[in-house]
């Protein structure tokens, strides 16, 4: 019988394996599960490729190693059982913590979170609502957990969408190594509400727009553009110049000599000033309807008191 230890080198899901290295050789081999199937295989990896070749001989034991050097436990093909995916030990996890905290599955937040889109004028890609750089207000680890010799957090985010305002929580599983997602355990919907910047007049809108401010296109006479974050570079008398943050290549940053781009205060008489948080300018002198809107931000931060 003979025995070679491994550490693991990555996982590919959709091929329902998991790629081990030979500790001390340039081998590796994959753990191959599914269904009704599993074994452990040659890998002759090339230009990126880790495709699984033979079976390993029966005889052949697998002992799988931590990054310290001990033993987590040992397979062959003669012997499979103890063996469990990093997908798989994240999907058992994550459906503890949904249960135990009552969470709501993918589907629910998406349906509900979408149910806004028609009350705020969007009408682009779903996906960019869904996903428009959300605010995340608070962060908290609830455990931790070891796997393959990897470590694991499952972590709680108080979340809030940058235009509709609607908050949630959401509970999910992060491999540390890399950062990335490995599970989404759930989601509280609806926890509160967002702290507003509300903003009753023209003057006011001038105060909180200053140099570094945030802002968020809840409408535009270019549907493309609503869900944009935007940052105040720039601000006088006459306006704002706003750049993208996370785009220093894009048009609207490089707008202007590198200033970004121009958004004029207008006259006072031009602008309306919401409930919800929301400013918006029309085209002079015209009727305040969605057809001759401008543009229509939503400032961010503390909420602005002074109702006067």
């Amino acid at each position: 019988m003979k025995t070679i230890q491994v550490k693991y080198h990555h996982e590919e899901s959709g091929l329902c394996q998991t790629t081990f290295k030979a500790v001390g050789e340039k081998r590796y081999f994959n753990r191959v599960e599914s269904a009704n199937f599993g074994c452990w295989c040659t890998v002759y990896p090339s230009q990126g490729l880790w495709e699984s070749s033979d079976k390993v001989k029966d005889d052949v034991v697998f002992e799988i190693l931590d990054n310290s050097g001990n033993i987590l436990f040992a397979e062959s093909n003669a012997n499979l059982g103890a063996f469990k995916s990093i997908g798989k030990k994240a999907s058992e996890v994550a459906s503890e913590y949904a249960d135990s905290l009552s969470l709501r599955p993918h589907e629910e937040w998406n349906k509900w979170l979408r149910s806004d889109m028609g009350t705020f004028g969007y009408t682009g890609d779903p996906d960019n609502w869904l996903y428009a750089d959300p605010i995340v207000k608070h962060a908290k680890i609830l455990s931790e957990y070891k796997h393959l010799g990897l470590v694991f957090r499952v972590i709680i985010e108080d979340v809030v969408h940058p235009i509709c305002g609607k908050t949630w929580n959401i509970v999910y599983i992060q491999n540390i190594q890399n950062d990335n997602y490995e599970s989404i355990c759930g989601y509280h919907l609806d926890i509160g509400t967002i702290p507003l910047v509300k903003v009753r007049n023209l003057s006011q809108l001038k105060q909180v727009l200053i140099k570094g401010a945030d802002f968020y296109v809840a409408e535009h006479r270019h549907p493309e553009l609503v869900g944009e974050r935007r940052r105040v570079n720039y601000a006088n008398t006459t306006g704002i110049y706003t750049v993208i943050p996370d785009k220093p290549d894009s048009k609207a940053t490089k707008a202007n000599g590198g200033k970004g781009s121009f958004l004029g205060w207008g006259k006072a008489s031009d602008w309306e000033f919401r409930d919800d948080g929301v400013c918006a300018l029309y085209s002079s002198g015209s009727e305040k309807t969605s057809k001759n809107i401008v543009v229509a931000i939503r400032p961010t931060g503390g909420r602005y008191d002074n109702d006067k």
